[in-house]
């Protein structure tokens, strides 16, 4: 199989797989959805990833892409065309803002929204699945929806900035065709319109009338089905593509070899550990292999967002 296939591990509901298929399906990406459990633990993917404990990642051959950020920016290097990245009317590069504006629709504004899930009506797996992913004991299901309300609180603030930058604009940055920014900001919007808290949005009209534009130049795609085991022995017969590189001005002195331990600073901080096969300020990339299955992958995070630490020893 060739190794250009591209592998959606995730599940319907999660709003940052949704995210990557809004992206997939506006660049006209042929992909295949392996559908994953909505808790942990994940045995089959598992010797892909390490452990690393988000949804969704990328498969492309043995080339593992661990968080939205990173599969995002392989995908606009691999197919740059439609860019993410169209320039404003008046000609100004958005790239730079466009990537910052992850630190707020993502976590902040993403929180806000989540706040919004009727926890009581969950099964309590799922309850302390999610406790644990946040690094929480436990999540009290009564308490959480008590608060709901007021959280929508924070919720209608950070709308009613979209709101005032939407304002007398097609799009969030105004640029000349669909953006990053407008794949950031829709994420946690679709979120609140998937959990029917689309009272929510009454009072701003041009994020109304944003997110129907929005979703109208998005086709939606048809990803073909495929099965873990098969994604499993895709990744055992096609070798990376990573090439060793040294990055001379990298900060702490990381080089090809070096064991590092890279855990996400926010939630689902499960550590995964690899040597280093090349790092920039926007990404880093580590070599790892199962030590049940033998299937060796190249796992690519990005830098911000992330801590990576040596580690002593070797793989």
């Amino acid at each position: 199989m060739s190794d250009t296939k591209v592998i959606l591990h995730s599940y319907a509901a999660t709003p940052f797989g949704n995210k990557v298929q809004f992206v997939l399906d506006y660049k006209k990406i042929q992909y295949s959805f392996v559908k994953i459990p909505m808790v942990a633990d994940r045995p089959l993917r598992a010797p892909l990833d390490g452990g690393y404990r988000k949804t969704p990642i990328l498969q492309i051959g043995s080339d593992i892409f661990c968080d939205t950020h990173i599969i995002i920016q392989e995908l606009e290097r691999r197919w740059p065309t439609p860019t993410l990245f169209p320039k404003t009317h008046s000609g100004a590069d958005i790239t730079g803002i466009a990537w910052g504006m992850t630190a707020w629709t993502d976590t902040l504004m993403f929180k806000a929204v989540a706040a919004q899930l009727p926890m009581s009506t969950f099964p309590k797996e799922f309850v302390r699945d999610r406790a644990n992913f946040n690094g929480l004991k436990d999540i009290d299901p009564k308490k959480a929806d008590a608060i709901s309300p007021y959280e929508a609180e924070r919720l209608r603030a950070q709308l009613s900035w979209l709101e005032v930058q939407l304002q007398g604009k097609k799009w969030v940055l105004d640029t000349t065709d669909v953006s990053l920014a407008d794949f950031n900001a829709a994420m946690p919007v679709w979120f609140l319109k998937s959990l029917r808290k689309d009272q929510l949005l009454e009072e701003f009209p041009s994020v109304k009338s944003w997110i129907e534009r929005f979703f109208a130049v998005i086709p939606k795609g048809k990803p073909a089905k495929m099965t873990a085991e098969e994604a499993l022995e895709i990744a055992k017969n096609t070798p990376s593509t990573a090439q060793e590189a040294v990055d001379v001005k990298e900060p702490n002195g990381l080089k090809p070899g070096d064991l590092v331990r890279v855990t996400p600073i926010d939630t689902g901080r499960i550590p995964v550990v690899g040597s280093v096969v090349n790092s920039s300020a926007n990404h880093i990339a580590l070599r790892r292999k199962d030590a049940e299955t033998g299937i060796e992958t190249v796992l690519h995070f990005p830098r911000s967002g992330f801590l990576v630490i040596p580690v002593k020893g070797k793989m």
